[in-house]
C-alpha cells in the first residue's frame, strides 16, 4: 500500500473486480488504450488476472482508477495508469498518483521508469513531461485499435535525477511566504475575481467572473501546468493572497489581495520558478502576454531578467534565457 493524504494505491482484491470490469467494458475509459467499444470482459476473467503488479487507486476510500507496473529488465519498470472516474479527472490527481508510484519504485531499487501513450493523448504527454519524463521515440502507425484503425504511440523514460514529484504540496520561498499546490478548494479566491481592476489585468477586460468561469480557469491552469496559491503567514496562520501557474510557455500570476501588491511578492515567486525551471532542465521560460497597460507586471518580470520578444495585439510576449 502506498498512501498520501486521502489517496491510496493498493494491490487489487477480488472485491475490486466488479468495478474494474465496468471500467474495462466502458469504451470511453478504454478508448486511449485502443478499445473504443470496451473489452467485453467478464468479472471472472478480471479475477483471474489479479496480482502481477496490478493495483487500484482510492480517493477517500472510493475506487477512482487503476495503475500497474512490471519489471522489464534489470532496474527498469514499465508503468501504466488510468483515472477512470470522470469527476476525478482534471484535478491533478493523476500527477499525484504517478508521483506516489514512481517515488515508491525508485525507493525500491528501480533506476528507470518507462511508459508509452497514444500520440493523440496530448494531455497525458503533458503530465508525463511535467514529471520529468523524456520522450524517447514516436512510433507512427505502429498498431491497430479495436476498430482496425492505425494508431501511433510515444515512448517515454524517466531516471531518478530528472523526477519532479507532485506530492510536495508546499514550496517554501521565505519563512513567511510559500506556494501551496492547488487541491481543488478555491472558494476563497472567488472574491479576487470580483474586482474589475484584477480581472482587467488578467483578461484585458473587466467582465467579472462567475463561479463557473473561475472553475473553468483553475481546471485549465491545473491541466496546463503547476498551479499554486500564494500564501503569506500572518500571526501564525497561512493566508492565500493570489495564484500562480508554472509551465515553460507561460507563468500567469495574480496577487488577488490588493494590500499585498507592490511589496515584491511577485518578484520572489517568479524568481523561485526561474530556479525551478533551471532544475528541470529548461533552456528558456516564456510569458504568453503582458498587456501594455500592466506596467507593474512588465517591471516585475523584467526585474528578474525576462525581455520582450514578440508584439501581441494588446501587449508583448516575454522570454528568459536560462542557459
Amino acid at each position: 500500500m502506498i498512501q498520501y493524504e486521502n489517496l491510496i494505491i493498493r494491490q487489487t482484491e477480488r472485491a475490486d473486480a466488479k468495478q474494474i470490469t465496468a471500467w474495462w467494458n466502458d469504451g470511453v475509459v478504454m478508448a486511449h488504450a485502443g478499445f473504443p467499444n470496451g473489452l467485453g470482459t467478464t468479472e471472472e476473467e478480471v479475477i483471474e488476472g489479479l496480482g502481477n503488479g496490478r493495483m487500484v487507486i482510492e480517493e477517500s476510500e472510493r475506487l477512482i482508477g487503476e495503475c500497474n507496473y512490471r519489471n522489464v529488465s534489470d532496474g527498469v519498470a514499465e508503468i501504466g495508469i488510468k483515472i477512470c472516474e470522470t469527476d476525478c479527472q482534471n484535478r491533478g490527481v493523476g500527477r499525484k498518483v504517478l508521483s506516489m508510484l514512481i517515488g515508491w519504485l525508485f525507493k525500491n531499487g528501480y533506476s528507470k521508469i518507462v511508459l508509452d501513450t497514444n500520440l493523440t493523448n496530448r494531455r497525458a504527454q503533458h503530465i508525463y513531461e511535467s514529471l520529468g519524463f523524456c520522450k524517447v521515440r514516436t512510433n507512427i502507425d505502429s498498431w491497430k485499435d479495436q476498430l482496425g484503425r492505425l494508431q501511433s504511440s510515444v515512448d517515454y523514460e524517466l531516471v531518478e535525477k530528472d523526477f519532479v514529484s507532485y506530492i510536495n504540496d508546499v514550496l517554501q520561498i521565505e519563512e513567511t511566504l510559500r506556494l501551496r499546490r492547488f487541491d481543488g478548494n478555491y472558494e476563497f479566491a472567488f472574491e479576487w475575481y470580483q474586482d474589475p481592476e484584477t480581472v482587467l489585468l488578467v483578461d484585458g477586460k473587466s467582465e467579472l467572473y462567475s463561479y463557473e468561469t473561475l472553475t473553468n480557469m483553475y481546471n485549465y491552469l491545473n491541466d496546463k501546468g503547476e498551479l499554486y496559491f500564494i500564501e503569506v503567514n500572518e500571526n501564525g496562520e497561512w493566508k492565500p493572497i493570489g495564484d500562480v501557474t508554472f509551465w515553460q510557455e507561460d507563468m500567469p500570476i495574480v496577487i488577488g489581495e490588493r494590500e499585498y501588491r507592490g511589496k515584491g511578492i511577485g518578484k520572489k515567486v517568479i524568481s523561485a520558478f526561474v530556479e525551478h525551471g533551471k532544475a528541470v532542465g529548461y533552456d528558456k521560460l516564456y510569458v504568453g502576454e503582458i498587456y501594455d497597460f500592466n506596467i507593474a507586471s512588465q517591471k516585475c518580470f523584467e526585474s528578474v531578467g525576462f525581455r520582450r520578444y514578440e508584439k501581441t495585439e494588446k501587449g508583448y510576449r516575454y522570454v528568459l534565457e536560462l542557459k
